[in-house]
């Protein structure tokens, strides 16, 4: 199983962590491994807040919520960090992906704290040369839609608006009745804008070939893949489409040394209508039922909506957003074997250069609906929307990650009993990148999207751009030991170096420790117990840090604006922006954790139980709830001050077993973890109002009013404090605080938000001669 920097036997690790193999997330391949990777792996949370095409990227989280900040987790493939998310990876390429929950993430440091995702890629074997070419299709459908009124039900719902308002009725019993029987569908239609919007799936496929093999001094695998999604929009716009290639090769270039040579790259192609995803379904879920979609000859009608006609938002009617990313990932490393020097003892070192270049086109061009003049049988083009020229802007932006890193490693076994596994490195990474962008407005013709072609007049045009530079600089090492496989004790620790924070606040210290126990392993189990494979019992503890806040805060920051007259002239002027904070430092996570392991039965009966604890302190907040304004201290800088706790359970059973042909592999796991703001600067309520405090709830627990009933005529709401405005048929709000009055101080803090508490998932696997199920 990997670990941090190395790998190490399921039995004797000592740390939480979780593992799936590539061959599992082969056989859900969708086009997003974290949607693969859902309910497959215990403490992990994916959670996909988009299905567009392209960006239909996964939050990851690992054991819950423990900072009011950044949550995510540091993600590394093949050792190397900052190369970005989970989500574009091949599946085909993956051997293995392992989380580090506990502290045996520590020897990451300062990023570590949120856990620690390691992806390895395959490589090749010895062998004869094995070519592989597979090929899936899959479909996809939005999860749920909401149902919406149709043409009748909004008309009645409307003309029922009016009569308690005392106005006329806004359709007549005729009307309503064209609308239910269909007799005049033109004038009178019943329309259904997510069925005139969107297709009940899309398609998306991947193709996959690859070669791998080798000899005793040289291995390889080459592999490379092509994937299409298609939007679930109907004429769509939208699509995104990915080339990638992979090539891992390892040989013996001498009797004591090994080197490796990765390359890989990849090609995105985003596509979008000039038209964001949001007001798409805006649209198709405001446009009103008894509107036509379009005329009989295919035309678009309004829509009734000032945004326009969904059914042509979708389309590049309205221009379109292109979005096309380049990856480039190269790595060489070396193993010297010194075993001739000490037996056991080898150094290896690692270059990683990484690059990626992101071009971004967004053309937004006017759009138009059309009006029917029955009598003359002509169709007026008219604008929707606000859209009154055609505008272009275009960025680029290029980034590059270099990353080196060495280490010294030992490795023995003494006595036969006796494993000591050891190691020191050293790592450095740097990271650089810039930003340039430009932009035209007031195009007097959609028939070039180029920037030449928009308005000269300085108010049309526009560019800017940045750059920026990250390092960071860490020491790390390593020691394990365990005594026949039965008692076993890790150590590791990292001390790291940040561009983040100020010279003197620069480097931080995590350490990380943990132990176990197979009592599998002692002889009174095992000549009692033989049906018991394993059963081990671990613990551990460390600090980890998270410096994914915003850089330089410790500097003064100036900003250009607040111009003055010279000489009638108007002078650009620079001022400071915000106050720096001189002291600023890590956020640190003290992490606990206890676990059980057991397989029984030749793997009838696995589990993997484990309790966890995570206080988080020194999280960067701001002190500007409880200072007023009227200080004049305003934009106040981030201070270490915010304290988190977050604990759990997590469950993981399994269930191994061949019946004949049949192998049956079943798996379940569970989670809890519930967090809770120890402190977080707040606005000082006052006595008898700690029902509002954010203190003692979860991350993001919000003020709400809680309802208690509906007015039901006016003598109810003129017997209960109520709101402006407030008519019968209204919610009742609670009167908290017992003022007679409902204000804003009547609003408690529920300890329920977004953030799952309790996640839960199923595997089940089966197969049977060449044929698998899963």
């Amino acid at each position: 199983v990997a670990i941090g920097y190395g790998t190490q036997r399921k039995e004797v690790i000592t740390g939480s962590v979780s593992m799936t193999k590539g061959t599992d997330i082969q056989k859900s391949p969708a086009q997003n491994i974290g949607q693969s990777l859902q309910g497959r792996l215990s403490g992990v949370v994916m959670n996909n807040r988009s299905g567009e095409p392209g960006s239909d990227g996964v939050s990851i989280n690992i054991r819950g919520l423990s900072t009011t900040r950044d949550s995510n987790p540091l993600i590394l493939i093949d050792g190397i960090a900052n190369r970005g998310s989970l989500e574009r990876l091949n599946p085909n390429d993956i051997e293995s992906i392992t989380i580090l929950k506990d502290a045996s993430g520590a020897i990451y440091g300062s990023r570590s704290a949120n856990g620690v995702i390691l992806v390895t890629t395959k490589r090749g074997k010895e062998g004869t040369p094995s070519i592989n070419y597979s090929f899936n299709v899959g479909l996809q459908q939005p999860t749920r839609l909401p149902e919406m009124a149709d043409a009748v039900t909004y008309a009645e719902a409307m003309n029922e608006i009016n009569s308690y308002e005392g106005r006329d009725p806004m359709y007549t019993q005729d009307e309503i009745r064209k609308f239910r029987d269909g007799s005049d569908p033109i004038h009178y239609p019943n329309t259904n804008w997510l069925d005139e919007t969107l297709r009940s799936s899309s398609l998306q496929y991947r193709h996959n070939i690859s070669l791998g093999g080798g000899s005793e001094k040289v291995k390889y695998f080459v592999g490379g893949g092509y994937s299409d999604q298609d939007g679930i929009y109907k004429n769509s716009a939208t699509y995104y489409k990915q080339y990638d290639i992979r090539s891992n090769i390892d040989a013996e270039v001498a009797k004591y040394l090994n080197v490796s040579v990765d390359l890989a790259g990849r090609l995105e192609d985003r596509h979008y209508s000039g038209m964001d995803v949001g007001n798409i379904f805006w649209a198709a879920m405001r446009a009103f039922p008894t509107v036509l979609a379009r005329y009989p000859n295919g035309l678009p009608t309004s829509g009734g909506l000032d945004i326009g006609n969904p059914v042509t938002l979708v389309t590049d009617e309205t221009g379109y957003r292109k979005n096309k990313r380049s990856v480039f990932n190269g790595t060489i490393s070396a193993d010297l074997d010194l075993s001739w020097l000490l037996k056991g003892l080898s150094v290896d070192g690692v270059v990683a250069y990484d690059r990626v270049g992101v071009e971004n086109k967004e053309w937004l061009t006017p759009y138009y609906y059309y009006v029917w003049d029955e009598e003359t049988d002509v169709y007026e083009k008219r604008k929707n929307g606000s859209r009154t020229y055609a505008s272009l802007r275009q960025d680029y932006q290029p980034s590059a990650n270099f990353t080196l890193n060495a280490k010294l490693k030992y490795k023995n076994t003494f006595n036969a009993v006796h494993d000591v596994d050891a190691m020191v490195g050293f790592e450095q990474n740097e990271y650089t990148g810039n930003d340039f962008w430009a932009s035209r407005s007031n195009y007097i013709s959609t028939a070039i999207d180029q920037l030449f072609a928009g308005s000269s007049s300085k108010e049309n045009y526009n560019n800017g751009g940045s750059a920026y530079e990250q390092a960071r600089r860490s020491y790390f090492g390593r020691a394990a030991y365990d005594y026949a496989g039965k008692y076993m004790v890790q150590f590791n620790f990292r001390y790291d170096g940040s561009y983040i924070f100020p010279k003197d606040n620069r480097w931080g210290f995590f350490p990380g420790v943990s132990v176990g126990w197979r009592l599998s392993e002692e002889k009174f189990i095992k000549d009692n117990l033989d049906w018991m494979n394993n059963l081990k019992i671990r613990a551990s503890y460390g600090q980890q840090g998270n410096d994914n806040v915003g850089a330089f805060q410790y500097l003064l920051n100036y900003t250009n604006g607040r111009n003055y007259v010279f000489n009638n002239a108007d002078v650009e002027g620079v001022y400071q922006s915000g106050f720096p904070n001189p002291s600023i430092t890590w956020e640190v996570a003290n992490t606990y954790n206890i676990g059980l392991d057991g397989t029984f039965f030749n793997g009838l009966i696995g589990f993997e139980t484990d309790v966890f604890k995570t206080t988080r302190s020194n999280i960067l907040t701001k002190w500007n709830a409880s200072i007023p304004q009227y200080t004049g201290l305003k934009d106040l800088p981030d201070e270490n001050i915010g304290e988190v706790e977050n604990k759990g359970i997590e469950v993981q059973l399994t269930h191994v077993s061949k019946i004949g042909d049949v192998n049956l592999n079943v798996s379940g796991n569970f989670m809890y973890a519930r967090n809770k703001v120890i402190y977080v600067d707040e606005t000082p309520w006052g006595k008898g109002y700690d029902y509002m405090k954010a203190e003692g709830q979860p991350i993001n627990a919000g003020l709400y009013y809680r309802t208690i009933g509906i007015f039901r005529d006016q003598e109810h709401l003129d017997s209960y404090p109520h709101y402006a405005e407030a008519r019968p048929g209204d919610l009742i709000f609670e009167d908290v605080d017992g003022n007679k009055e409902i204000n804003s101080m009547d609003r408690v803090r529920y300890d329920l938000t977004n953030f799952p508490e309790i996640v839960f998932g199923m595997t089940i696997a089966a197969t049977w001669k060449n044929f698998d199920f899963s």
